[in-house]
């Protein structure tokens, strides 16, 4: 076989060099071999167009273009793991930042088993290190104390005993995502305010930050008076542009550092650092008069809403945790529904 193979001239063509072979009887009692050659199968022409529903027009998507800038993993970021604060993203500048409980730290947490200036995280030749400031309880990287270390993509950073960060590397689009989530968690969809999961956590850290220091703290607590009735009367979606209003003449009315959140359904909370009680009545009062003197604008029709507010400090509780304070203002707000709301209750009644 192989020497009829050898044989062949280069020349012949594989289709005929193959009809030979086979037509070539392999004993003389068999008759050759003959090939089955069947014809192709014929396809049905396609069908009109017209007929065919998935081909009609289904109109078009004009996504814009993404920039691929955003796409490249140039940010670095902390991504806080640890209690109420877990989701928190912090943007890493190419510059020094202290991590610590000190005022003036750019990342700044409130914990007593971090030092006022616990440790720094500074960028240098494209790369970021962390830095033990000596520390009191130390500066852990994967669970091991140091000094001084390079971070990387993925990298676990612990502040004394509970302060927890991952160091990650991120594009721009992954950043905008990472802090909608944690801003969506953290405050209220409607008015923008914080919500009060944040408020509880902040509060907490504000009262420590308070004791420490033998520094006034101060918490207001703002009800909108009857407003069932703007439900009532105009409806949801007018009731919900009235709490938006009132959220934004309240947060008009206060400092950059004073925290302020939706309590509950009408019901806002003023948290006010290095504030007396007396101090506070007066923030009350004016949060009060401004809400009380501006009407609404829904829909082309002018609506009047006022607030009742109770104010309390940590001066006058004879407690100092979140709950004593907050519920000392809830009965100076029930005090001042009681008496004819639009007003403010600072004291307790003599």
């Amino acid at each position: 076989m192989s020497g009829t193979r050898a044989a062949l001239p280069r020349t012949s063509p594989v289709d005929s060099v193959l009809l030979e072979y086979l037509n070539k009887p392999t004993v003389p009692e068999f008759p050759a071999v003959q090939p089955m050659v069947q014809p192709l199968p014929t396809l049905p022409s396609p069908p009109d167009e017209t007929d065919y529903e998935d081909e009609r027009p289904t109109g078009r998507c004009d996504a814009p273009p993404s920039n691929p800038l955003d796409h490249v993993r140039d940010r670095a970021v902390l991504v806080r793991l640890d209690g109420e604060a877990s989701g928190n993203v912090v943007s890493l500048p190419r510059h020094a930042v202290i991590v610590g409980r000190a005022a003036r730290a750019e990342i700044h947490v409130a914990d007593p088993s971090v030092s006022r200036e616990h440790a720094r995280i500074v960028y240098e030749y494209g790369s970021y290190h962390v830095e033990d400031m000596s520390s009191r309880n130390g500066t852990l990287l994967a669970g091991r104390v140091v000094t001084r270390a390079e971070l990387r993509d993925g990298d676990l950073l612990q502040f004394g005993h509970r302060i927890a960060f991952r160091f990650g590397l991120m594009d721009q689009a992954q950043e905008r995502v990472m802090q909608k989530l944690y801003d969506s968690s953290m405050r209220d969809p409607l008015t923008g305010a914080d919500n009060r999961r944040h408020l509880d956590t902040r509060l907490a850290s504000e009262i420590a930050f308070a004791e420490r220091h033998v520094r006034p703290l101060s918490v207001i607590l703002v009800d909108i008076d009857f407003f069932k009735n703007v439900n009532d009367r105009y409806g949801h979606p007018v009731g919900d542009e009235v709490l938006r209003e009132v959220a934004a003449a309240i947060r008009g009315a206060l400092r950059t550092e004073d925290a302020f959140a939706r309590y509950g359904g009408e019901e806002f909370a003023i948290v006010l650092r290095d504030t007396s009680l007396l101090e506070s009545g007066v923030v009350a009062e004016r949060v009060r008069e401004r809400i009380a003197r501006t009407p609404i604008e829904v829909g082309g029709q002018a609506i009047n809403v006022t607030v009742s507010a109770g104010c309390a400090s940590l001066e006058c509780c004879l407690g100092t945790t979140v709950e004593e304070l907050i519920g000392l203002a809830d009965r100076r707000l029930y005090r001042a529904k009681r008496s004819g709301r639009n007003r403010v209750v600072c004291r307790e009644e003599t």
